[in-house]
């Protein structure tokens, strides 16, 4: 058996596109450092259950870029999930009382029935971040993976897999978060490192100019004592998009920290997704 690492299939799922790039591990003087080898972009059309589609093209896609590999992680796109923020109870005696705590919260804010979602609650002390994806779509994935032979590492969240991937930039600051993806908008608040706020919503292509009034209503919104005016940007799509200026709000572009040896082909656009 040889114990040299086999490649490792990433795969980002959005609505209308799924990405999918071959990662190797190559030996050097300086140790092990990881290199995209492959990346493909497939699209799909969105039409009944929200990710019927991409899955779809998952499936169709996968035999070829998943050849010599052995595990595989999946992002999914914010299209897919419901965020909540879940106040830390010193109340709450285990997991399993947070997860129930978690599950009352979500029905709260989204109604219908919490067993149709999957919940994931992060770990710390503080305001938590939790996360819901269909169940139906998880089991698909995992099955999926399953009939292909390769390990499912992890399936994350846009938004934690940008938080994790900036965790140096944010840590102990104040400062708005702002995901845009194609249609959608995730605005997350951070007071002093901790979770304030998290909202979604519908944007159109005029987002840039749109963003300055978003950024001033929730600010209203999330009624915080504190006047943050700081704004990181992840918007891979529209890297050469200027938001319009505005005389409040300092807004610059997130730059994660990509992985030793990241290919300069695939640029900053895919760097988040393919960072440590």
């Amino acid at each position: 058996m040889s114990l040299w690492p086999r490649d490792e299939c990433r795969i980002v799922l959005r609505p209308h596109q799924v990405v999918l790039a071959r990662v190797s591990r190559d030996f050097t003087g300086s140790g092990w450092r990881k290199l995209v080898r492959e990346r493909k972009v497939v699209s799909c059309k969105g039409t009944g259950v929200p990710w019927s589609s991409a899955l779809k093209a998952l499936e169709a896609a996968l035999p070829e870029m998943a050849d010599g590999c052995s595990s595989a992680t999946v992002i999914l796109s914010n299209h897919f999930v419901r965020y909540a923020l879940i106040p830390w109870s010193d109340t709450l005696d285990g997991e399993k009382e947070e997860l129930a705590y978690a599950q009352h919260i979500f029905k709260e804010m989204y109604g219908g029935d919490p067993g149709e979602w999957e919940l994931r609650v992060s770990a710390g002390t503080g305001t938590q971040v939790a996360s819901a994806v269909d169940t139906a779509l998880l089991v698909a994935l995992r099955e999926l993976f399953i009939r292909f032979e390769l390990d499912l590492v992890a399936i994350q969240p846009h938004l934690m897999l940008a938080y994790n991937a900036c965790l140096d930039d944010l840590r102990h600051r104040s400062t708005w978060l702002a995901l845009i993806e194609n249609g959608s908008l995730c605005l997350a608040l951070l007071l002093r490192g901790q979770w304030s706020w998290i909202r979604m919503m519908r944007i159109g292509p005029h987002w840039h100019r749109e963003l300055p009034f978003l950024l001033s209503r929730e600010a209203l919104v999330a009624n915080t004592e504190d006047n943050v005016d700081d704004v990181l940007l992840w918007a891979p799509d529209h890297t050469e998009t200027a938001v319009d200026p505005d005389g409040r709000w300092k807004i610059r572009q997130l730059q994660p920290a990509a992985m030793p040896a990241f290919s300069p082909e695939l640029g900053n656009r895919f760097a988040m997704y393919m960072s440590e």
